[in-house]
Parts: structure tokens; sequence; C-alpha cells
């Protein structure tokens, strides 16, 4: 294969941006997809068309710019389908007192494919060439469609091999939820939009989003151009803030569901506490990190403590999503098409 066709420093960022015009577009079509035909499906699917796009990459960055973008969006459009989706799933299967502990581990588990992708991927780029990096996502990505299509069930009560006892533990505890099993109608957006509750969740996760996904597309050009690291050394330093979110969430949830079970603090106050230990602490690390220079143990450093507070946001304004509407599940991300458009 070619190299990949000669970019400019703004169609760069226009390739990197055009995954999230994509996505803004399916969030909330996902949700309402995903309450009607089920997560599976709707999962499948989007996993599926991305593992497609995926192995198409090549192809588009070596024909044209366009095209290349093009396929971006595409990808995007798949892949906005799938926190609604999940959203569905969680409400059905997870405990409330649970979710906190159950989305730092899956949620974040993304986490944990970019710390092991990205020093895999230097290693392949350097080795074989970069199109092998988006030829082995994609068949990766159609394996684990074969996978979620012989072992997913969307509900507990379709599963075939859960026993009695959980099923009925996972049914009581669900069923203490407020506005548990309604599902109104129509969706009231006049009263959303004057919900103040829903308001304070839209800005803490504007500012979340706008962190994350700083980090998401500068993070490795950062390394590059500014620290001036080599593509594998780059990986593997790029890769370290992302293993500390993961473990920052797993080690505040577990914290903040010992502390609700043991009725130490109500779920109201878990809720502000942790969203605020994630948005103060990676807001501080932010900062500082554009006056320590170049040094890159000290950068890493303070990105690494930054995305350990970050993973605190799941156990805060995550989870808050439920206690708020729990029969809208697939609706508790309808805000995330606004809020990437705002961040692109």
């Amino acid at each position: 294969v070619s190299d990949m066709i000669i970019m400019t420093s703004m169609e760069k960022g226009s390739v990197l941006g055009a995954l999230y015009y994509g996505y803004v577009t399916t969030p909330i079509i996902g949700g309402r997809m995903a309450e009607m035909y089920g997560t599976k499906h709707v999962l499948g699917v989007s996993i599926l068309a991305s593992a497609v796009l995926t192995l198409l990459t090549p192809v588009a960055a070596n024909t044209h710019y366009a095209f290349f973008t093009a396929v971006r969006v595409l990808i995007g459009i798949a892949q906005g389908v799938f926190y609604p989706a999940l959203g569905c799933l969680i409400s059905c299967w997870i405990p409330p007192l649970e979710r906190p502990r159950f989305m730092s581990f899956v949620y974040l588990s993304n986490c944990l494919g970019i710390v092991i992708t990205m020093p895999l991927c230097g290693v392949i780029i350097d080795a074989v060439g970069w199109p092998w990096v988006f030829y082995g996502s994609g068949i990766l990505s159609l394996v684990w469609v074969l996978l979620w299509t012989l072992l997913m069930h969307a509900t507990p009560h379709q599963h075939p091999r859960i026993s009695q006892a959980e099923l009925k533990y996972i049914a009581d505890a669900i069923s203490h939820e407020s506005n548990a099993g309604i599902k109104p109608k129509s969706v009231p957006w006049l009263e959303i939009m004057r919900c103040r509750e829903f308001l304070a969740i839209t800005i803490i996760h504007t500012g979340n989003v706008y962190g994350w996904n700083l980090l998401n597309t500068q993070l490795p050009s950062f390394m590059d151009q500014v620290l001036g690291l080599s593509i594998k050394k780059n990986a593997v330093m790029s890769s370290i803030p992302y293993l500390t979110r993961f473990i920052g969430s797993n080690c505040w949830s577990w914290m903040g569901d010992t502390l609700l079970t043991k009725g130490i603090i109500t779920p109201i106050i878990s809720r502000k506490l942790f969203s605020a230990i994630g948005m103060v602490g990676l807001g501080t690390v932010l900062g500082i990190v554009g006056f320590v220079g170049c040094n890159v143990n000290l950068v890493v450093t303070l990105l690494s403590i930054g995305t350990t507070c970050l993973g605190a946001n799941i156990s805060g304004y995550g989870a808050n999503h439920f206690d708020l509407a729990p029969n809208f599940a697939g609706w508790q991300k309808t805000k995330m098409c606004i809020l990437y458009f705002k961040n692109l």
C-alpha cells in the first residue's frame, strides 16, 4: 500500500474532527432505536458498520482527503448510537446501587483498549506500516460482532442460563426505582429543558467531554510535536493517562459504593462529591501542564493524576443520569449531540 496522501494541518484537523461531525447526528436516534428494537441489534449493527468502514479507511486515505473525511464521518454516525443503547442495557440489567461500579468498569474499558492499542499501533506502524492498524482493528471488531451476536441477551428475562435467584435479585432491585418500568408515550421535551437537574448534568457533561476529547485528539500530537517523542515511545507514554483513568474510576466507584451502602453519605452527596473531584482535578492539571515546559516525565505524571481524578465522574454525574430518569435510559445521552458539536 502506498503512503498516505499528504495533508495540510487544517486538513488533518478536519479529519480528526470528522468523526464527531458524524457522531453528533445519531445519539438521540440510537437511544430510541435501542428502546424499540433492543440493545443487541443496535450495538451489533453499530460495530459491524464501524468495522467495515475501518477496513475501508486505508483505501480512503490513499485516494483523496475528502474520501478519507467522509469515511470518518460515517464511522461517527455508526458509533453515535453506542452509549445511548448501552444505557438501555444498564437500566435493564444493573441494580441501582451497583451502577457506578459497573459503569466505571464497562464505560471506561475503552481506556484499557487505548492502553493496549496505542503501544501496539506504534509497533505495527514501525514493522509493517500504518494501514495494518486499521486492518487489524477492523478484523477484531468483526470477531467482536460474532461473539456479541452469540452471547448477548438484551434483558435478564431473555437470558437462557440465568439463575432464578439472580433474576429475582435484579428484578426486585430495579422495581424499587422511581418510574421503573414506566415508558411514557412521548418525550416531555419542554419539561426536560426546564429541569434544573438536567441542565446541571448538561453543564458538567460539557466540561467533561471537552477535557476528555482534548486529550483524545491532541495528546499524541502533543507528545510528538511538543515533547519530541518517537512513534513507539509516544504511543507508550500517551497510553499511561488512559490506564490511570480506568484504575482511578474503579477505585472511586468502589469507594462511592462502600460509602453509600454503609449509609455514610447520601446518593446526592456522592454524585456531587465525585463530580467535583473529577472536574476540578483534571481542570487544575491541564492548567499546570502549560507551565512545566518539555519535561516528559512531569507532564505524563501530571496528566495521569488528572485522568485519575477524571475517573470519579462516572460515580458522579455519570450515574446521575439513571437517578434522574431510569425510564428514559435510552435517552440518557441525548445531550451528547449538543456537547460534541460544541467541542468540535
